[in-house]
């Protein structure tokens, strides 16, 4: 089900391997590079073994008797989400300093005896987003500077609700989903530059119908919005639903687009800061809900697209995604009931709670379910799941990364495309300037200019 170009074979990365066991004085420059590759790779990988692993459950506040957490804040330090009890029924919002306490504060209602969700966070704890308000009338929230600051409506209809999704890193803008004068659900967007958020601004459908319905869902660094947006169908009274982003400040509209073979509906989720990478779900087969990892371009195009569950068939979403695109994290029922799971290219799907058992760190009787985020590094996951007795707590997983691309085999083609072009000077390059290990091509230990000397000997020759 991945659905990218195919990368032709390297020039010399097959060689290297082959003639570890019987090496020659034309191979042997990969070999040296090919071991030392192997040498980094088991490296990295016992980096991620037991005891690096941590498993830390959220207890519910005083009284309550569930707990569940929405977001973790960039810097991997403040968890937020709710705690509640059904009877009497009562949901508060709490943020949680986890690497420094167990006990969660409980985040302040807009008046007594009302309700709360805290739904998101600004990267460094310090702005925190939801819902309060009464069963029949609950408003989009602001917690920041020790107060609860109301957001408002779009509506002024007497059942009117709004609710806030996601924050920008900085804190500024909020967007999430609100009814409006016509009683639909739209997509919405705030904005200020003080700790009051700015009214809420209404960012439409992508084509209007009698089924409207949006969402703003996520919102990058840079300004772009993403979600999903309701649109009619031909034929059909049931609209279906696009995944959209809007461009900033507040649009146009930009859909997504549906690879070949998918379905009717599909949802982002969730954007990286620098708007590269965007996660979500997205129909297969008509009925199954797929989690997806796509790739877009500045001008909004997908460049390309990954399916990451292993099935399919089933339901699922990926929700969360760390700032360089390449950690993963969601939740589907590819393997039984709802599971959370973690992906990356290197080591692809994997159940957070298989990773967890394998390292001796998951209690007896728990059950992980959903991941709903994670941190910038990708290395701090947070989700929902169930302790022995089906007991709803939330939970945060320390995971270390074991995504690393080994480096090239052949120096001369750095990039790893199978060609030794102007590119591969540019990628060494880029490389040697932060200092990155693969760039210690003459494999001294040191990064000086005698990588530059060893990469342009290899490149010249035209490869290894």
């Amino acid at each position: 089900m991945k659905m990218i170009s195919p990368r032709s074979a390297h020039n010399c990365g097959a060689a290297g391997f082959a003639a570890l066991s019987a090496p020659s004085t034309s191979t042997l420059p990969c070999v040296i590079a090919t071991r030392a590759r192997m040498l980094a790779i088991a490296a990295l990988a016992f980096a991620g073994t037991a005891w690096a692993q941590q498993l830390t459950i959220i207890q519910p506040g005083i009284g309550d008797t569930t707990s569940a957490a929405s977001a973790i804040s960039a810097d991997g330090t403040t968890v937020v989400g709710v705690s509640s009890r059904p009877v009497p029924f009562r949901s508060q919002g709490f943020r949680q300093l986890w690497q420094q306490t167990t006990v969660s504060t409980i985040l302040p209602p807009l008046a007594a005896a009302q309700n709360t969700v805290a739904t998101g966070v600004s990267c460094d704890g310090s702005v925190i987003i939801g819902q309060s308000g009464t069963t029949s009338q609950p408003q989009a929230v602001k917690w920041a500077n020790g107060q609860t600051f109301p957001m408002g409506f779009l509506s002024s209809a007497s059942n009117r609700t709004s609710l806030a999704k996601a924050v920008s890193c900085d804190g500024r803008t909020i967007v999430g989903q609100a009814s409006n004068s016509t009683n639909d659900l739209e997509a919405f967007r705030s904005a200020s530059t003080t700790a009051a958020p700015g009214p809420l601004q209404g960012l439409g459908f992508i084509s209007p119908s009698s089924n409207n319905e949006s969402s703003a869902n996520g919102v990058s660094s840079t300004g772009i919005i993403i979600g999903r947006s309701s649109r009619s169908t031909a034929g059909s009274s049931v609209a279906s639903f696009e995944a959209v982003s809007w461009a900033p400040p507040a649009g146009p509209y930009q859909s997504l687009g549906q690879p070949f073979g998918y379905g009717q509906d599909d949802t982002a989720t969730a954007i990286t800061p620098d708007g590269s990478v965007i996660v979500g779900s997205i129909t297969f087969n008509s009925f199954s809900f797929v989690p997806f990892r796509a790739t877009r371009t500045q001008s909004g195009v997908i460049s390309s697209f990954d399916a990451l569950v292993p099935c399919d068939e089933g339901s699922g979403s990926a929700t969360a995604v760390s700032a360089d695109g390449r950690i993963v994290v969601g939740f589907d029922d590819c393997t039984g009931p709802n599971r959370a799971f973690v992906w990356d290219p290197v080591n692809g799907y994997r159940l957070v709670q298989d990773i967890l058992a394998a390292a001796g760190t998951l209690p007896a009787g728990f059950t992980m379910t959903i991941a709903t985020g994670i941190s910038a590094d990708g290395t701090t996951i947070v989700g929902n799941g169930t302790a022995t007795g089906f007991i709803p707590r939330a939970w945060v997983a320390v995971i270390p990364r074991t995504d690393v691309e080994p480096c090239p085999a052949c120096p001369a083609d750095y990039n790893q495309d199978g060609g030794i072009t102007g590119d591969d000077i540019a990628a060494f390059f880029a490389d040697f300037e932060s200092g990155g290990g693969c760039s210690d091509t003459n494999l001294d230990g040191g990064i000086t200019g005698d990588d530059i000397g060893a990469f342009f000997s290899a490149f010249e020759a035209g490869g290894c």
